[in-house]
């Protein structure tokens, strides 16, 4: 999952080290720990600190939480769609 993270801010330009990219990664999970449905602006709130501490833009951060935000509504469709297709057999 850290690589995952890794591969996402190297698709956005970020060059973060490696200790700080997993600093980013662990504020995003902790982030998910808050008393918020499914982390309501906790996600994105976290990773503009997390990467506002070092040194990268707001809208940068931001852009890495909308890829997350993305990614998992992607992952979450081609279940559904999967799961409609065996209902229907």
């Amino acid at each position: 999952m850290v690589t995952e993270f890794a591969l996402i801010i190297n698709f956005l330009g970020i060059e973060l080290p490696f200790w700080q990219t997993v600093a980013a990664w662990t504020a995003g999970w902790l982030a998910l720990l808050a008393p918020l449905p499914g982390g309501l602006g906790a996600l994105e709130a976290s990773e503009v600190f997390a990467l506002g501490a070092f040194g990268v833009s707001a809208a940068l951060a931001l852009g890495v939480a909308l890829v997350m935000r993305g990614r998992d509504i992607f992952i979450g469709g081609a279940g559904l769609l999967l799961a409609s297709r065996v209902i229907k057999k």
